[in-house]
């Protein structure tokens, strides 16, 4: 798997590392609040604590459109 398409995030319960893919190769911006009604939302449980972490994907033009 391309190293482009991964991208490491922090369990928000337990803080354990975990990897997370990018839907497209248009949304390309994570975050974990919903910035922008066409975000993304994409559920990672975490492998240590089994919580589901949700991350939310914009794309590059979508965030300079506040």
């Amino acid at each position: 798997m391309p190293s482009s398409k991964v991208k490491y995030f922090s369990c928000i319960y337990c803080g354990a590392e975990f990897i997370a893919v990018k839907p497209d190769d248009i949304h390309t911006k994570a975050n974990k609040y919903k910035i922008n009604r066409d975000d993304i939302e994409t559920l990672h449980k975490c492998n240590e604590c089994g919580m589901n972490n949700k991350i939310y994907w914009s794309d590059n033009k979508d965030l300079t459109n506040f």
